[in-house]
């Protein structure tokens, strides 16, 4: 059985209470829907209102939640991308002894591209890519 995700849109002219609700969609659907959307339209028409355009992915198995917005102009655009991971590091303290620390969540900012690559990772529970990439990008 495919899992289905909670999706919901927040276009540039809309309000919390008015944002489109798609329903529960399968991965596919997400990335196909987060395609075709026309990001620089929306971060252009954002521009003069109140909330940016975002994205919203909920895990309800695994009550989680990914969202991803977009801020600019119609040349120039940047993702916020923020997500709750659950994974577990080991750090050092002073070469002495480690210790383990949990990280919650990341923000990130991102392009097109990566933004749907930390959304496709959510979907697939890759919480130590993201992390990892999360570094790697920083």
């Amino acid at each position: 059985m495919q899992k289905l995700f909670k999706t919901d849109m927040l276009y540039a002219d809309q309000t919390f209470e008015t944002s489109s609700d798609l329903g529960l969609l399968s991965k596919q659907e997400i990335l196909a829907f987060f395609d075709q959307v026309d990001w620089y339209e929306q971060a252009e028409l954002a521009d003069h209102e109140e909330f940016s355009p975002t994205l919203s992915v909920e895990d309800q198995d695994k009550k989680r939640l990914f969202w991803v917005a977009v801020i600019g102009n119609k040349t120039s655009i940047i993702f916020l991308v923020e997500t709750d991971i659950d994974i577990e590091l080991r750090k050092k303290f002073l070469g002495l002894f480690s210790y383990r620390s949990r990280v919650d969540s990341i923000t990130k900012e991102l392009n097109q591209q990566q933004a749907r690559q930390f959304l496709e990772l959510f979907m697939d529970q890759q919480d130590q890519r993201i992390y990892d990439l999360y570094i790697q990008k920083k």
